[in-house]
């Protein structure tokens, strides 16, 4: 790893930037398909490379973000000028990254638990893209949780898997993004927030147990994590609950190494995952002598939702697309160093 350690400090330094974030936008040519029905735009390449090109040319837009994870098909397509995507996030001071796992297979056997693919060929992969202009990676697991779910067997297995990406995009000059998920916003019986918090310490323990049984350097990763909620937390607006417990797990659980923790939505609609992320950082800001990390966004949903509405598919709403898009920007930008106020500042 040693003759990527400059590549890597790098990409750490530019990723962890006060004030910004970072954009998921590797959403697969299905699940951008089911984003675009409903705004009734047809899922076909050009519209796909077409709506990816009007966000990555937003004015300032590296102002408020500082990393964008693709899906494979956006790391060699080109803006309408010609430039490949990796490069035009370059230029706007960004850096660009992939989606390097291949989705989920079930754990035959164990309920809803299921398994990441995506070690075959992934150091080849990796030079690839690396090649291309990306300079991290962004590798997932996910949890149910139920009377059954999650199994001893899927953290484990998946905390080695997760750990074993991780050291592979590493010697190949990439920041691993390590997203161990735990959808505390799919239970499906009423759960007490206790749960949502034992089951993600539990995964997150055992991840970082792999990570450093694999020797990878937690200084050159990123960690992307659910936030401390059920539904009921949601419905109710008990976002100081939320951050609480958040917080609360992250001082039990997480290394003081780790240069950045940056949020998944997970299933959170744009204003309820900005405050979150807001007064999570607030409390931050209160304790900085236990709470050493870079606290951020990694949103797709909740960065794009209305980006998308105001887009429609016409090339004429371009510019209500981007203006759209830069405020949902500037707000958790505002959030990651705990300064939103509200919707209308």
């Amino acid at each position: 790893m040693s003759q990527f350690e400059e590549v890597l400090a790098e990409t750490i330094k530019i990723m962890c930037t006060p004030g910004r974030g970072i954009l998921a936008a590797d959403e697969s040519v299905g699940t951008i398909g089911k984003r675009f029905d409903l705004i009734n735009v047809e899922n076909v390449e050009e519209n796909r490379r077409c709506y990816r090109d009007y966000l990555f040319t937003t004015p300032n837009f590296g102002k408020y973000i500082s990393g964008v994870i693709l899906y494979e098909e956006q790391v060699f397509q080109k803006t309408s000028e010609g430039v490949l995507f990796p490069e035009i996030i370059r230029q706007s001071g960004a850096v660009a990254g992939w989606k390097s796992d291949t989705g989920l297979r079930p754990l035959e056997g164990y309920d809803k638990d299921t398994v990441t693919q995506g070690l075959d060929n992934l150091a080849v992969r990796c030079q690839k893209v690396f090649k291309a202009g990306c300079r991290f990676t962004k590798f997932r697991s996910a949890f149910h949780i139920n009377a059954k779910c999650p199994s001893s067997l899927s953290v484990s297995w998946n905390a080695m898997i997760q750990a074993r990406q991780a050291k592979i995009a590493q010697e190949n000059g990439l920041v691993p993004i390590v997203e161990p998920e735990v959808l505390v916003n799919t239970i499906e019986d009423p759960q007490d927030i206790e749960d949502a918090y034992r089951v993600t310490k539990w995964v997150l323990t055992e991840t970082f147990r792999q990570l450093n049984l694999h020797k990878v350097d937690l200084r050159y990763m990123i960690l992307k994590p659910n936030m401390v909620y059920t539904k009921k937390e949601l419905k109710e607006k008990n976002y100081d609950l939320i951050a609480e417990k958040t917080f609360q797990l992250f001082t039990e659980t997480l290394p003081t190494s780790l240069p950045g923790i940056f949020f998944l939505s997970g299933g959170q609609d744009e204003i309820s995952s900005t405050i979150n992320l807001d007064k999570i950082n607030k409390i931050k800001n209160k304790n900085p002598k236990i709470c050493p990390w870079y606290i951020s966004f990694s949103y797709g949903r909740a960065l794009q939702r209305s980006a998308l509405e105001a887009w429609k598919g016409k090339t004429e709403n371009k510019e209500n697309l981007q203006k759209a898009f830069t405020k949902r920007a500037v707000k958790n930008s505002q959030a990651s160093i705990g300064e939103y106020v509200n919707e209308e500042d």
